[in-house]
C-alpha cells in the first residue's frame, strides 16, 4: 500500500469513527500530516449532509531547521545540491539549515498561542467534532467528551511485560480515557494502524499491545488485516 493510500484509507476510518462513535481525536507527530489527512477527510465529507466541523491544534511553525551533517563535505553537498540553505559548524561536527515548511505553509498553517487556546476552548465547547494534534495534546489536553483516539503515526510502547515505560502511549490513550461526569457509561475507541510489512513498525506495534493490556484496553484476539494495515478497535468501560 502507498502513503497516498494509507493516508485516504485513514481519513475514511476517522470519518467512521466520528459517525459510529463521536467526538474524535487524531493524534500524529507530524504537523504536516495532520493537515494532509484533514483535507483528505474533508473531501470524504463533500456529499454528507451532516458534515463534522475540524480543526488542528499543534505548536508554532518554524519555517527551518538544523540537522547534523556530520562532516564539512557533507555539509557543503547538501547546500549545493539545494537540500539546505547554509551551513555552520558546531563543536566537532557541522550542520545544515534545511527549510521545514513552504512560504504558504506558514502563511496557511501557523498557529499562534492565541489561536491555539481558542481552538481548543471551541474543543472544550464541543463546537469542534475531529480534532488533529500533535504532541501538544497528548501533554496536557483535557477534554472529558473525548471518546475516539486515532492513533497514526508508529511509536514504540512498553518494551516488555516488566517494564511500563510506554509513557507516550499511555499519554496519548489518556486523551479518551478522560471519566465523563456528564456521561458515565462513557466508551472510549481506540483505532491503531500497523505497518505490517516494515518489521520495526509490526515490533512497536506489539511493544503497544503490552500498553493497551496494562491498561485495561479490550484487545481483538485474533489478528485483522484492512489492505495490508490493521486496525486495532478497543473498547474501554469506566
Amino acid at each position: 500500500m502507498s502513503d497516498a493510500e494509507r493516508k485516504e484509507m485513514i481519513a475514511l476510518k476517522i470519518l467512521k469513527g466520528w459517525q459510529e462513535h463521536g467526538s474524535t481525536i487524531v493524534l500524529s507527530e507530524s504537523i504536516r500530516y495532520c493537515y494532509e489527512l484533514k483535507e483528505l477527510l474533508e473531501q470524504d465529507c463533500g456529499l454528507l449532509k451532516h458534515k463534522p466541523r475540524i480543526a488542528v491544534i499543534h505548536g508554532t511553525l518554524s519555517k527551518y531547521t538544523w540537522q547534523v551533517a556530520g562532516t564539512e563535505q557533507n555539509a557543503i553537498r547538501a547546500v549545493q545540491s539545494g537540500q539546505a540553505v547554509e551551513y555552520r559548524k558546531k563543536g566537532k561536527k557541522f550542520e545544515i539549515k534545511v527549510q521545514q515548511y513552504t512560504d504558504e505553509e506558514m502563511k496557511n498553517w501557523q498557529m499562534s498561542k492565541k489561536k491555539r487556546l481558542e481552538t481548543v476552548e471551541r474543543l472544550k465547547n464541543r463546537e469542534i467534532d475531529i480534532v488533529f494534534a500533535t504532541q501538544l495534546a497528548r501533554e496536557g489536553l483535557d477534554v472529558p467528551h473525548l471518546s475516539v483516539l486515532h492513533m497514526v503515526t508508529p511509536k514504540r510502547g512498553d518494551v516488555s511485560k516488566d517494564r511500563a515505560d510506554g509513557s507516550a502511549v499511555e499519554q496519548e490513550v489518556g486523551r479518551v480515557m478522560r471519566p465523563n461526569w456528564s456521561n458515565p457509561g462513557k466508551k472510549c475507541v481506540v483505532y491503531d494502524y500497523v505497518d505490517y510489512n516494515v518489521g520495526v513498525f509490526k515490533s512497536q506495534y506489539y511493544s503497544r499491545r503490552r500498553v493497551y493490556e496494562r491498561l485495561g484496553v479490550k484487545l481483538p484476539r485474533r489478528k485483522s488485516n484492512v489492505d495490508e494495515i490493521e486496525r486495532l478497535l478497543g473498547q474501554i468501560k469506566f
